[in-house]
């Protein structure tokens, strides 16, 4: 049992005491819907780091969960993908955002480039899956906003979403080709530059 969920139960923990998964799950799309829709007119600001992730997870979920913006204090997995342990999520989130930041937020980056290495943060960041629920939302609203920064729009509609999850689980194994080749597909040169 996790300690994000009712007792007895596999239901996340809400604020609007929803114990049914099924009416939890219709309730937690329309309301992140509405935020990632907020998040296309208006991102969240921030300096792509920890804080700035955080602050993403948060405005999508806060209105739904107490963990909303925090790291994960237990291990968690999906199927047979064990995702980091808890404890090194920190230190493992503040030396890739570290790295980030040598990279110069990816800005001097021609167009190939960009992709391969968009992928290999999008990639990284999903195998700390630093939250107990929403990484693929918060993950993908990062990496939309650090290509805003860098020039570019990242179309998530021109994907399919399965081929997306395939390429999403094939990084942790075979590396990042699938993803990087997808992600260069949805890029476009940003028309509003912020």
């Amino acid at each position: 049992m996790s300690k994000y969920c009712y007792k007895d139960s596999d239901v996340l923990i809400n604020y609007y005491n929803v114990r049914d998964r099924s009416l939890l799950n219709r309730i937690e799309r329309d309301i992140t819907d509405l935020k990632l829709t907020e998040l296309q007119i208006k991102p969240v600001k921030g300096n792509f780091n920890l804080t700035h992730l955080k602050a993403i997870h948060k405005f999508i979920f806060g209105d739904i969960y107490p963990f909303a913006g925090k790291i994960r204090t237990e291990d968690i997995f999906k199927g047979a993908t064990m995702f980091a342990k808890y404890y090194l999520i920190n230190d493992k989130l503040k030396s890739l955002f570290s790295e980030l930041s040598a990279e110069q937020y990816l800005k001097v980056l021609e167009r190939g480039r960009f992709a391969s290495r968009i992928a290999f943060y999008m990639a990284e960041l999903n195998m700390l899956h630093p939250f107990c629920e929403g990484n693929g939302r918060a993950i993908r609203e990062f990496i939309r906003s650090l290509a805003l920064n860098a020039g570019y729009e990242i179309n998530w509609y021109k994907l399919d979403k399965n081929q997306l999850l395939t390429a999403m689980k094939a990084s942790a194994i075979f590396g990042n080709e699938s993803l990087e080749r997808l992600l260069e597909h949805a890029l476009e040169k940003d028309k509003y530059p912020l």
